[in-house]
């Protein structure tokens, strides 16, 4: 959910895709946040170990469509 909300930050998909996959984790029962006991600083520490760092770079998998991911580093920090 996070990468569909990024996704609509960039421009890249409109906030309905986002809406509609946060009902589909919902019916699942996925989680659709991250748990509240989780802080900004351990997110991040988390994310710098991720499979998709690399070099030190941390890469995305954000949606450019529904159905068409992209793998990208070209994402603002904030």
């Amino acid at each position: 959910l996070m990468a569909c909300e990024m996704s609509v930050r960039l421009g890249w998909i409109s906030p309905d895709v986002t809406a509609r996959v946060e009902k589909v984790l919902a019916r699942a029962s996925l989680p659709t946040r991250p748990p509240p006991s989780v802080t900004l600083e351990q997110f991040m520490t988390y994310m710098s170990v991720d499979k998709k760092v690399e070099a030190g770079v941390l890469r995305l998998i954000l949606l450019k469509a529904p159905g068409h991911a992209v793998v990208t580093e070209d994402f603002p920090e904030s």
